[in-house]
């Protein structure tokens, strides 16, 4: 069950992003002539080589994640299966 200041600290992060982003529209509507002045101004090759490096970083460490997890369970596993049970230490090894 979630926990109520779980849904505090999830309202208090809506409230906050919605007030943000009701910051930036009104912004944007009251000073329409500064907005098309500075949008010219827009480098889109350099903003798409920053963002293609920030995606292909974010891959890579979701993989790498990934990865040690699957490692992690491998090795659990293993080490389940070199554990001996108590019935097999009191009948002892078995001839």
């Amino acid at each position: 069950m979630v926990s109520v200041g779980t849904i505090v600290w999830l309202a208090s992060e809506l409230m906050f992003f919605a007030a943000l982003f009701a910051m930036y529209f009104t912004l944007r509507a009251v000073n329409q002539d500064v907005w098309a002045t500075y949008t010219e101004k827009l480098n889109v090759p350099f903003a798409t080589v920053n963002t293609i490096i920030l995606v292909d970083q974010k891959l890579r460490v979701e993989v790498a994640n990934d990865v040690v997890e699957i490692d992690d369970e491998e090795t659990e596993e293993q080490e389940s299966e070199e554990r001996t049970t108590p019935a097999e230490v009191k009948q002892g090894p078995a001839p």
